[in-house]
């Protein structure tokens, strides 16, 4: 049991918020002393921080922006200094991490998440067999630029398959997302 010094009351340990300054590591109101001050002082202190905002408009750029931009500078001074070994921590990470460096590609992304069918797709053989149209808006694709886009998302238990992949257009691709390509 805990009394409160702004009720006064006597209340179980369960009633008080923990307080990391305090003696006993609770705060010295109970929970339903400090939810009534916080709402009766709330509307104050918004507009205590609104005028100190209005009245300091470059605080946010001169505080940030500006210790954003000398960071920067002192991690590349950092990187450059320490290159070897950080490359040698990075390579070491990899080697003994490999199998999540392991998965590359649609297909081995396929098995892993259990894929029913995987086979090999070629990219230009997509293309080919829909005469170089994007699957989903139905105008041609430049050779050099798309996405091989699953019909039924390989997440939603699609096969990696000549049948289940169409050409699409990058931004078509990414608009559609993981959904199943409309009918």
């Amino acid at each position: 049991m805990k009394r409160c010094t702004r009720c006064e009351a006597e209340k179980p340990l369960a009633a008080f918020s923990k307080a990391s300054r305090s003696k006993d590591g609770l705060h010295w109101w109970c929970k339903e002393c400090f939810a009534s001050y916080y709402r009766a002082t709330r509307e104050r202190i918004l507009e205590r921080n609104r005028e100190w905002r209005e009245a300091n408009p470059d605080y946010f750029h001169k505080n940030y922006v500006g210790a954003r931009a000398i960071r920067l500078v002192n991690n590349k001074a950092y990187y450059e200094k320490h290159r070897t070994r950080l490359l040698m921590q990075m390579r070491e990470y990899r080697r003994s991490n490999l199998p999540k460096f392991r998965i590359y590609g649609r297909a081995a992304y396929a098995r892993k998440v259990g894929a029913p069918v995987v086979e090999h797709v070629s990219r230009l053989k997509v293309l080919e067999i829909v005469d170089g149209l994007c699957g989903i808006c139905l105008t041609l694709v430049d050779p050099s630029n798309f996405h091989v886009d699953h019909i039924v998302p390989l997440s939603g238990g699609g096969d990696h398959t000549y049948a289940n992949t169409q050409p699409a257009h990058p931004v078509c691709n990414l608009r559609k997302g993981a959904r199943q390509a409309a009918a």
